[in-house]
């Protein structure tokens, strides 16, 4: 399994990845390193693959961002299950973000569909009441992020 997937493939860890463009890259890459080319390399190729396998699923690609970010350490076993509960969480959150972010997305229609002010006056609520789920979304994220507090230690 690669280190990074994401190196391989010339991209910045990131826990969403455009499909189309991983498969660009995957293509590009497996080109370059396939044995039966001059610059080839079967375990190169290889690695290659199984890095296009983990970065295709968002339930193995979050982990393989959080490790390629510094924030999980690689290898670990205790480690792995922490990310793999991590990967979970926000897996669920994103879940739930789904029909907030049609909302939103909703009331930007009506808004770009208004003709006046006092439409967009009157758009005002509805728009604050659909975001209030993402933002409160964003604050459980930023806490799943964040390492907990160390307790504070006994001076000698």
């Amino acid at each position: 399994m690669p280190d990074d997937p994401f190196s391989l493939f010339g991209l910045e860890p990131s826990l969403a990845l455009d499909p189309d463009i991983l498969e660009s890259r995957f293509r590009e890459t497996s080109k370059k390193w396939h044995p039966d080319s001059q610059t080839g390399d079967a375990g190169t190729f290889r690695e290659i693959g199984a890095a296009r396998i983990i970065l295709s699923e968002a339930s193995t690609r979050i982990p393989a961002a959080l490790r390629a970010l510094g924030l999980a350490e690689s290898g670990a076993t205790g480690s792995e299950n922490s990310i793999s509960t991590l990967s979970e969480e926000l897996m669920d959150l994103f879940a739930q973000l789904s029909p907030a972010i049609q909302k939103v997305e909703a009331v930007a229609r009506k808004k770009t569909a208004a003709r006046s002010e006092l439409a967009l006056a009157l758009l005002a609520p509805e728009e604050i009441a659909a975001r209030r789920p993402i933002e409160a979304a964003g604050k459980q994220i930023q806490s799943l992020m964040d390492p907990p507090p160390r307790p504070p230690q006994r001076p000698r």
